[in-house]
């Protein structure tokens, strides 16, 4: 579904966010004045559920992970949180439709992305909760 709907995209630069996410209410200015042609722009994720505890485990190791990886070629962004202009998500194919679960295929994209050749840039301050 997401990559029919960069498909269908009328505009330059696609945001991805989840349904159970809110945004900050500077999150698209601060990803729009960062877009970049081959850039791919995630932000920060913060746990909204802190009272449960599989949320707090998946945001402890979302933000390992972000860390551990920066830097390296198998770093990643969750796309619940990221903005990427739409002539180079196409020109990638998009997300890997192969995942038959909802995990997984950010991180599959990301690695793809970066072996091509392409950026990925951190936003501490493109947040979502």
């Amino acid at each position: 579904a997401r990559n029919r709907g960069v498909e269908l995209a009328k505009f330059p630069y696609v945001a991805f966010l989840d349904d159970d996410c809110c945004v900050d209410e500077n999150w698209l200015q601060v990803l729009s004045e960062n877009c970049e042609k081959g850039v791919l722009l995630g932000g920060r994720i913060e746990n909204g559920c802190r009272e449960n505890d599989y949320s707090k485990a998946s945001q402890l190791l979302v933000s390992f992970l972000y860390e551990f990886f920066e830097g390296t070629n198998h770093y990643f962004f969750t796309s619940n949180n990221f903005l990427v202009d739409k002539e180079s998500f196409l020109s990638v194919k998009g997300f890997d439709e192969c995942f038959n679960t909802s995990a997984g295929e950010d991180r599959e994209f990301c690695v793809r992305w970066l072996h091509l050749g392409n950026q990925l840039t951190y936003l501490p301050n493109a947040f979502v909760i």
